[in-house]
């Protein structure tokens, strides 16, 4: 796909087309949609390296290849990182403040793997309230840990000594590449070429724009997280506030503060009206009717109504 990408944005004959477009006299006639959907093509063109001498054409399409290789290696670092992750907890009063519904799944992932106790992964739906809720500090702090270490030099070593899953060079390699693809069309840097089609006009414009709202949020923010400790402190006995008790204390300045916990929404979001939701907004969105599979997997089909 990223060859084929590639040559498309590349190909001469097709980008003479759309200039042919662009200085006919009719280019003046067409509305605006149409003029910002050629000049779009064009740009396209340009950025896609259409435009380079023809020696240059095979480096920058392998620049391409080798950066979609890049990007999905990456990910694949990331979720084999986070599915090889588990930590089985077999002692109850540990999981004290967690949701019956959390306890719930973690015991039935456990049991699936045939071990007693409860077992957490770094999958949203089960790290998540364990921060959120999770009395117990050291478990908070461990499922943090594992999950913002997910993929780098600091993920679990093997018998190798290696971490096959750390992306530290392959990051350095995409920023290299994207370097050398910048200037070869000649830009100074990579974000020039992304801001091309957005609306600041230069790498500087953003860090201004970003530098100016941190200024003005800077004040609100200290004043939330000064509010945050000093509840975290006379409420929770945690007098020095670390990253993994955020959610935590969070929530419950939530509860005293609005006698509100997201775990109370829960019973308004059954599962069986969300998904008549899902599926409905489908339905009218497609043109599809969704119905439930007679077969033994147990999956949903969909056919056309048509």
């Amino acid at each position: 796909m990223t060859e084929f990408w590639s040559s498309l944005g590349q190909s001469l004959a097709l980008y003479e087309k759309y200039k042919t477009l662009a200085a006919s006299p009719e280019f003046a006639g067409m509305d605006a949609a149409r003029h910002q959907l050629i000049e779009n093509e064009l740009r396209g063109f340009r950025l896609g390296g259409a435009e380079l001498p023809e020696d240059k054409k095979p480096r920058f399409a392998e620049i391409q290849e080798q950066q979609a290789q890049l990007s999905k290696a990456f990910s694949d670092h990331v979720l084999d990182a986070t599915n090889a992750y588990a930590l089985v907890v077999e002692d109850p009063a540990r999981l004290a403040g967690l949701p019956e519904d959390a306890k719930e799944a973690a015991r039935h992932a456990a049991e699936k793997d045939g071990k007693a106790g409860w077992k957490f992964t770094l999958h949203f739906p089960s790290y998540f309230p364990v921060l959120q809720y999770a009395d117990d500090r050291a478990l908070r702090q461990t499922l943090y840990e594992a999950n913002v270490t997910r993929a780098s030099e600091q993920g679990p070593q093997f018998g190798s000594g290696q971490n096959d899953w750390d992306n530290t060079d392959n990051m350095r390699e995409q920023l290299a590449l994207r370097r050398e693809e910048a200037q070869m069309l000649g830009f100074q840097c990579y974000g020039e070429v992304s801001l091309v089609p957005k609306m600041a006009e230069s790498p500087a414009e953003v860090l201004k724009f970003l530098d100016e709202l941190a200024v003005k949020a800077r004040p609100y923010a200290e004043q939330d997280w000064a509010e945050l400790k000093a509840f975290a402190a006379a409420e929770l006995g945690l007098s020095d506030l670390a990253p993994w008790d955020v959610a935590y204390a969070s929530e419950k300045l939530r509860q005293q503060r609005y006698a509100f916990s997201e775990q109370e929404v829960k019973q308004y979001f059954p599962e069986q009206k969300v998904l008549q939701g899902l599926f409905g907004a489908v339905e009218r969105l497609f043109s599809v009717k969704i119905q439930p599979d007679q077969s033994q997997t147990g999956t949903r089909t969909c056919a056309s109504s048509a």
